[in-house]
């Protein structure tokens, strides 16, 4: 819900290339838990390892259930008051596991530290949740924590009871669960990676984009037409998508086609020929020339590699 009432809709991304990316998983995890995932970026990086975070819109998308929005819209028109950048931000990095708190407005949420390389890279927040206790204490004590802050009653109350209801120890648990596959893929992808889908978390205009080129279908779209469905000027565009993906819009189009060629050369029989058409290369001479520029091998001999290798 943002600041005209309405609900925010997090755009929803298909599964990335061969491997499941940090997109995928958090959709998955918000389908199947209905809670929300916030991602914040850990303070006190280096410049050249978060690129961008100065440029990025005031509006982060965070905490943006209708319980928060409802909290964040109120007559001092202040947010979290930096309790969640950098009070939970800076002690999640110090205790590096995962935990549970009731936040500023009273409701629970699971804290999850993201560390690759044994560094901190950003926290998860999953939330938020009505616990046993904190619905013992029900709807007065929320509003009794933001009544300085001039709430409008009714939209909290709302907000308030429609929270799923968990134990502290169920919410721990989705916490952990989400905590062993972040831990996995941080250093399955590694930092750089990591890094690009955290500020794509925050940046919806163009998580809108990668999200269309997880479809072959729009593959063969220009940049100027991609750039005009996110809403963006096309000189903009380009020179944000570089900045954030780290490759030319065209660039990573190609990487999206081999990608899906590497897959098909190792899971189906199609010929070579076929593989050419279904990844939306013109002529075979020129898919082989690419592929072999990218991967090191021509698609034969990369697909008697591997399938040498399953043997």
């Amino acid at each position: 819900m943002g600041k005209n009432g309405k609900s925010y809709e997090k755009p929803r991304l298909a599964k990335t290339g061969i491997s499941i990316g940090v997109y995928d998983l958090f959709t998955m995890f918000e389908t199947w838990t209905g809670l929300e995932i916030s991602v914040y970026p850990a303070p006190g990086l280096a410049r050249e390892e978060i690129k961008m975070i100065k440029d990025l819109p005031v509006s982060y998308r965070h905490h943006l259930s209708a319980f928060c929005c409802a909290v964040k819209n109120n007559s001092k028109k202040v947010g979290c008051k930096g309790h969640d950048a950098t009070i939970t931000n800076r002690r999640a990095g110090e205790r590096k596991t995962v935990f549970v708190q009731v936040c500023h407005a009273g409701v629970a949420e699971a804290i999850i530290p993201v560390h690759a390389h044994s560094r901190h890279l950003a926290t998860v927040f999953v939330g938020q949740a009505v616990t046993p206790a904190i619905e013992a204490a029900g709807i007065d004590e929320i509003l009794a924590r933001t009544k300085g802050l001039g709430v409008d009653r009714k939209q909290v109350t709302r907000g308030f009871y429609a929270l799923p209801r968990l134990t502290e120890q169920e919410l721990e648990r989705m916490g952990l669960f989400l905590d062993a596959a972040l831990r996995g893929l941080a250093e399955q992808i590694g930092m750089e990676v990591f890094e690009r889908e955290v500020l794509l978390q925050n940046h919806p205009h163009l998580a809108k984009v990668v999200g269309l080129l997880q479809d072959k279908k729009n593959w063969n779209l220009t940049e100027t037409e991609v750039s005009r469905q996110a809403f963006l000027d096309p000189s903009y565009f380009s020179r944000l998508f570089k900045k954030i993906i780290g490759k030319t819009f065209t660039a990573y189009v190609k990487s999206k086609r081999i990608d899906y060629a590497l897959r098909l050369l190792v899971h189906t029989d199609l010929e070579i020929g076929e593989i050419t058409s279904e990844c939306g290369f013109s002529r075979q001479s020129y898919f082989s020339r690419i592929f072999k520029n990218e991967v090191g091998l021509t698609p034969s001999d990369y697909r008697k590699h591997e399938k040498g290798l399953a043997h």
